[in-house]
């Protein structure tokens, strides 16, 4: 049996030290520009 499993990391577009080393390592980090819209964009992930 394989599992296969994707992990996102969301964060406001203005900081600039949560999640460094993770964009560096090349994983999917968004960055948002309006926090009210955190809902939606984990709406799309989950899809």
């Amino acid at each position: 049996m394989v599992i296969f499993m994707r992990i996102s990391w969301i964060k406001a577009k203005n900081d600039n030290k949560s999640f460094r080393i993770f964009q560096h390592m090349g994983f999917n980090v968004n960055e948002l520009e309006d926090l009210e819209k955190t809902d939606d964009v984990i709406k799309q992930l989950i899809r």
